[in-house]
């Protein structure tokens, strides 16, 4: 399906009666088993995950000596912090980058919900001015990465500054001409819309006006394939505070045969048009919802802090997931330890409460790729996958020539 048939489809779907209306509840959703699986090791530096913050974490101007390490130490952060606060006020645009880029550092790599919650309306008003000023799409872009971290460390309660921000964050989205503006923008309105807002009716405002963006050929967004994968993700993140989409079920179970056939077409394709890094990770997606249309599997990520193991194992809590990773890049463990915000959102305690947590959380045993457990399941399900492509190539057949039978 298209993004413009598909974006079609959200908007056809959209029921505004039912809503978690409260964001500090649970979004967990039915936890199915899966083989397929990643593992990342906080302990032991594990890599955090594909984030467009991370690589603005550290930046300078002219002065700094070349090659200098700029990341905040952790026991000078509250200096910095008051630091590039005072230099968001300047004029010199490269300061205020700077300031930004150690700002951005320390939100992520640092919880500071108390110091930042008293210099909230400075920090706030200052950053607006960074969106909106003219001279550099990066300073706006900056801005905006720095709200969302503010929204994600503040937590629920900022209904005012989430509807504030809302409207200069869409008319940036469908106004501004730089795709590095858009996909900043998109994601800060969803992660303040799913953290701060008050009402229902605002997820579903959000859900047809980012749907809206994906369906129509005219928008900013329709030649920006970068910009499409952000709107999609956050689509993604607000589908999840959703309790009941209202779909026509019996629609989707008429096109089910058509919806295989196409993901096995794109699960084997060979294009050259896309790096091999980017097919294989197509691939791997595309199976994942093989497994879970066929198989009713959802793929499973397994993250380690301080020697424990949370394990995430719905489509639901992946794509909450994969936006915080986005966005706290490095910092995700200090936030999944310290934040009461990721803790209420993926259901577990924090520090004080790690060994009833992980009561709570479904762990399973994982078997290397090369062990003869794992081929031999591959080799089912690759066999099975072959059977039922088979058979939906002759149904497809048969679909044709009834075609062409037709008066």
């Amino acid at each position: 399906m298209s993004y413009a048939g598909w974006s079609a489809h959200i908007l056809r779907s959209l029921d505004v009666r039912r809503v978690h209306p409260q964001r500090t509840t649970s979004r967990a959703a039915s936890r199915a088993p899966s083989p397929e699986h990643e593992e990342y090791d906080y302990d032991n530096g594990g890599d955090s995950g594909d984030s467009d913050v991370s690589g603005h974490l550290e930046g300078g101007d002219d002065d700094d000596p070349p090659g200098a390490a700029r990341r905040v130490r952790s026991d000078a952060w509250e200096e910095t912090f008051d630091r590039a606060i005072d230099d968001l006020g300047e004029k010199r645009l490269s300061i205020r980058e700077k300031a930004l880029n150690q700002l951005i550092d320390i939100l992520a790599h640092h919880y500071i919900a108390e110091k930042l919650e008293r210099s909230k309306e400075t920090v706030v008003d200052l950053l607006k001015r960074c969106i909106k000023r003219e001279k550099s799409s990066h300073e706006n872009a900056l801005g905006m990465r720095a709200l969302a971290l503010c929204f994600i460390t503040l937590g629920p309660g900022q209904d005012a500054l989430f509807q504030d921000l809302c409207f200069s964050l869409k008319y940036i989205i469908t106004h501004t001409g730089a795709v590095e503006l858009r996909v900043a923008g998109a994601i800060t309105l969803a992660i303040a819309c799913f953290v701060a807002s008050e009402d229902a009716g605002d997820t579903y405002d959000l859900l047809g006006f980012f749907a809206q963006q994906l369906a129509s050929p005219s928008t900013a967004a329709a030649n920006q394939p970068d910009a499409q994968r952000a709107i999609l993700n956050v689509l993604g993140l607000l589908l999840t505070s959703v309790d009941d989409m209202n779909y026509n079920m019996s629609g989707l179970e008429e096109r089910r045969d058509t919806i295989l056939l196409s993901l096995y077409d794109l699960a084997n394709e060979s294009s050259k048009r896309q790096s091999k890094k980017k097919r294989s990770a197509q691939k791997t997606v595309i199976r994942d919802v093989l497994n879970t249309i066929e198989d009713g599997e959802a793929p499973e990520v397994k993250l380690k802090f301080q020697n424990q193991i949370y394990t995430f194992n719905s489509w639901s809590q992946l794509r909450q997931l994969q936006i915080f990773r986005e966005v706290l890049g490095e910092g995700l463990h200090v936030h999944f330890i310290e934040n009461e915000l990721l803790q209420d959102v993926f259901d577990f305690g924090g520090t004080a409460q790690l060994g009833s947590a992980m009561e709570r959380l479904v762990l399973r045993q994982v078997n290397a790729p090369t062990s003869e457990i794992s081929k031999e399941r591959s080799r089912s399900l690759k066999k099975g996958r072959t059977h039922r492509m088979a058979a939906l190539s002759v149904n497809a057949v048969s679909l044709h020539a009834d075609d062409w039978d037709s008066p």
